[in-house]
């Protein structure tokens, strides 16, 4: 027992030092076929983090089936199914090591690895999938108005509220996929009644503003009504001196209705506008 725990002593060393290839050599050799099968596990764990380091699929392999022997017997196993999930991982066995990873969050919720690691798994699997989620193409379609809203209308999902996410924290995960789908197929409908809502506000714009000239040609047009008087050879003069087209001519009782038709027309412009 003392040579294996100074074997697995070595093996650290070399693992802090990076040289893992030394340090699986020291970890098996430090393997005790018929001892404990907690030392066995925890020798076993440290050679997967080892060939985990050296990242060539056959190692990746290698570190997989070590952290399966020490799960068959120890299935909680936190730090096995952590490097168990990184070597699946990178050997794109993505669904694998998702199970692995929401195992450990079940168990451990606040593992700050395990939920980052579990977080790009699952965009790596969207990307994936055939809805399009987190592809690049379809994003690219959105961008440029390619896609019809009508063609990915939002279906109503029942999300849980923020009581019930934190009572069953370890199902957080388990749905984050349909939040997601939820999220991007109602950032679509708002995106599509947006475009219905400013085009419906432009007309309405346009036809208040056509009303507002319709009037003010009105009012233009409209003259004084007065009791005809005969004019004095000075009123004839002055009848010359401003003619129809010049503003001065308005008298006080005009100016005063175009002001009240003015303040008038503003106000159907806004009530229309704030109808709309």
């Amino acid at each position: 027992m003392n040579e294996a725990t100074e074997l697995k002593t070595r093996g650290n060393a070399h693992c802090q030092a990076a040289r893992y290839e030394e340090a699986i050599d020291c970890y098996t050799r430090a393997l005790m076929p018929n001892g404990d099968s907690k030392w066995n596990a925890a020798i076993l764990s440290n050679r997967a983090f080892a060939y985990l380091q050296l990242g060539t699929p056959s190692n990746l392999a290698l570190a997989e089936e070590d952290c399966t022997t020490v799960l068959a017997t120890d299935p909680r196993n936190v730090k096995a199914l952590y490097r168990r999930a990184l070597a699946r991982s990178a050997m794109e066995k993505l669904s694998e090591a998702k199970a692995d990873l929401e195992a450990i969050v079940m168990w451990e919720p606040g593992n700050p690895q395990a939920n980052e690691a579990l977080d790009k798994i699952r965009v790596q699997l969207a990307a994936k999938t055939k809805n399009g989620l987190f592809n690049e193409d379809f994003q690219r379609q959105m961008l440029q108005g390619n896609v019809e809203p009508s063609a990915v209308m939002p279906v109503p999902l029942r999300l849980k509220s923020p009581r019930q996410h934190k009572s069953h924290h370890h199902h957080h995960h388990l749905h984050n996929d349909e939040f997601a789908e939820a999220l991007r197929q109602c950032s679509i409908a708002a995106h599509h009644e947006a475009q219905t809502h400013a085009t419906r506000d432009q007309r309405a714009a346009n036809a208040a503003w056509e009303e507002l000239q319709a009037q003010e040609q009105r009012l233009s047009k409209q003259a004084p009504l007065k009791p005809k008087k005969r004019q004095t050879s000075t009123q004839k003069s002055k009848a010359i001196a401003f003619q129809p087209g010049q503003i001065k001519a308005h008298t006080d009782a005009l100016w005063a209705q175009m002001l009240e038709e003015e303040s008038k027309t503003r106000s159907v412009f806004q009530n229309k506008l704030r109808g709309r």
